[in-house]
């Protein structure tokens, strides 16, 4: 798709940083997992550090932002997206594809079957996060078992007409994966529409409070691409990215399952001051 500002305008993306892993890492309670979204480290490179036994050092330099793995850190993205919405190794396998397995076979010396590496793969996950797949998946199938539902931070009520359990996969695989899909993308509508209504009515609401944000003939909205506003601002008002920015500052209370109470900001990342959305990338 190529999409071009209007003449004495440019482009801006701001993407919410991980915003389902760390909804995943609140809801589960689960330390080293909240430990890591919090801190300054490459997100999958540090992933495949902890699952593959490799150096970070040795996968991401942070002094210059450079990949020296992509392999591993690639690797430990897929491994990451499987394991966090209970992926069986059949599964992940027909997701990533046989040639990218026998890679992933390969880098990390493992024998056996595609399945057996897949397996393999989700094995470290949760020996890495061992809350999430086991305190964290206990708490929703007792929640969904008891009431029927689960009902996210922001009061989201999702029913169930079935009951999940660790026999039960399909089921429990569609309870786990609706509370940080539902969180993440909660947040965004939420945030969507206040940068709408100030590009419209230069004010938005938060907290119940009206909030003077003068933005109306400054950005025009093109669209929500999952976790990410897209915009284009006028060129003589570079200021206009960080204004949207800081209306994207949703606080979330959440309780985990380890029953500790945090406050959780999925913080944005900011592309701007291209005419060419593929340049934003």
């Amino acid at each position: 798709m190529l999409i071009i500002s209007d003449p004495g305008w440019l482009l801006c993306e701001i993407d919410k940083a991980q915003s389902e892993a760390r909804c995943v890492a609140y809801l589960s309670g689960e330390e080293a997992l909240i430990d890591l979204v919090e801190s300054s480290h490459d997100y999958h490179s540090w992933n495949a550090s902890a699952f593959f036994g490799v150096a970070y050092e040795l996968i991401y330099d942070e002094a210059t932002g450079k990949q020296l793995n992509k392999t591993l850190r690639d690797l430990a993205k897929r491994t990451n997206h499987g394991a966090n919405y209970n992926m069986g190794a059949g599964v992940m396998l027909d997701t990533m594809g046989p040639k990218a397995v026998a890679t992933a076979k390969i880098a990390l010396s493992l024998k056996g079957s595609l399945r057996q590496v897949c397996q393999h793969l989700l094995d470290v996950y949760e020996k890495a996060y061992p809350k999430v797949k086991g305190l964290w998946y206990e708490s929703i199938i007792k929640e969904v078992n008891l009431t029927g539902r689960i009902v996210s931070p922001l009061g989201w009520t999702r029913i169930f007409f079935g009951r999940p359990s660790r026999q039960n996969k399909p089921m429990l695989n569609a309870a786990v994966a609706h509370p940080p899909q539902n969180l993440s993308v909660a947040i965004i509508n939420k945030e969507f529409y206040n940068v709408w209504r100030a590009s419209v009515y230069n004010s938005y609401i938060k907290n119940g409070t009206e909030i003077v944000c003068q933005l109306r003939n400054i950005i025009r909205i093109k669209a929500q691409i999952h976790d990410s506003i897209f915009f284009q601002y006028r060129t003589d008002r570079p200021d206009a990215p960080d204004i949207v920015a800081g209306i994207m500052d949703t606080r979330v209370q959440i309780k985990g399952a380890d029953g500790k109470t945090r406050t959780m900001f999925i913080p944005s990342d900011i592309s701007k001051g291209k005419t060419r959305w593929s340049e934003l990338k």
